[in-house]
């Protein structure tokens, strides 16, 4: 059997990832939709991916459903920037579901709280400059101890819960700027 290690569909006009689009590629290392028409993810799309970068950039994500991403473990680069994401469904991501890089950058997010972090354990990068967040709620960062890079930047920010870094064992850098 063939094993298929990166699928390009930048620069096309998908309006939707739909049900198991992308399910059980267990070789695929890369997967380009950048730069589409895409407003939506459905529940299923992502299923049973591992070490795989995703780069779902410059489209008009607004909503990804409930158990979008199942299984999907350690994808090395989440890159969802460029998007109108203002927030998750709460179970977007399952409990198997991590990214070690996740960009993004340049949506609509107004808390971290809105951010589905609390089954992303192996995440070492996070970067959420240029949304709109305006707090940094206490609890925001559970368990992550491996987080060691968190880019604020560029945003609203107003109110940061007393001692929320202090969970984040790995934490190099923070830019709040």
């Amino acid at each position: 059997m063939q094993r298929i290690k990166t699928i390009d569909l930048a620069r096309n006009k998908l309006k939707e990832i739909d049900y198991q689009m992308f399910a059980k590629l267990p070789f695929a290392e890369e997967i380009n939709v950048e730069e589409n028409e895409i407003q939506i993810i459905k529940s299923g799309a992502f299923n049973e991916l591992a070490y795989v970068k995703l780069n779902m950039s410059h489209n008009q994500i607004s909503t990804i459903e409930k158990d979008a991403f199942q299984t999907c473990v350690n994808v090395t680069v989440l890159d969802m920037r460029y998007n109108l994401i203002d927030n998750f469904t709460k179970d977007a991501f399952d409990e198997f579901s991590y990214a070690t890089e996740w960009l993004l950058q340049f949506n609509k997010l107004k808390s971290v709280k809105d951010i589905p972090l609390k089954f992303m354990s192996g995440i070492k990068i996070l970067n959420v400059s240029h949304n709109e967040l305006e707090t940094v709620p206490k609890f925001s960062f559970p368990k992550l101890y491996e987080l060691h890079t968190v880019d604020f930047s560029h945003n609203n920010i107003s109110d940061i819960a007393a001692a929320v870094f202090t969970t984040l064992f790995s934490i190099r850098f923070i830019d709040l700027r």
